[in-house]
């Protein structure tokens, strides 16, 4: 698994111009590793609940919001994912989060990937 990770100011709004960070991951798989996501069925494993910067979440009931914010495998397959953060800080405890939600996965697919061997032993 090989992971991009880029911050980006940007402008949001065309009256009100909202100044946000760009937080953008780019995830690539290696061939066991989306063979395992696709026999266990990995797509839908959320990786991070998210919540949105503070304009956009005023316009979303909770459930749309769990929906359409929360990271999931299927969000990074073959694609990058970018969320919007209100100040730099806020990217960098989501650039932090994000960092552990993908060893935790490294882990799971890792473990995923091999069967236990049978061991004998004594008690």
């Amino acid at each position: 698994m090989k992971v991009t990770i880029e911050h980006q100011d940007v402008s949001k709004g065309l009256v009100f111009k909202e100044n946000l960070v760009e937080v953008t991951v780019s995830v690539e798989f290696t061939e066991e590793e989306e063979a395992v996501i696709s026999k266990f069925k990995l797509k839908n494993y959320v990786l991070l609940k998210r919540t949105p910067h503070r304009s956009l979440a005023k316009k979303y009931t909770p459930a749309e919001l769990e929906d359409l914010f929360n990271l999931y495998v299927r969000n990074i397959i073959h694609q990058p994912n970018s969320f919007l953060l209100d100040t730099p800080a806020d990217a960098k405890n989501y650039d932090d989060e994000l960092r552990g939600a993908l060893k935790n996965l490294k882990a799971h697919l890792t473990s995923d990937a091999e069967v236990k061997k049978s061991s004998t032993f004594e008690l």
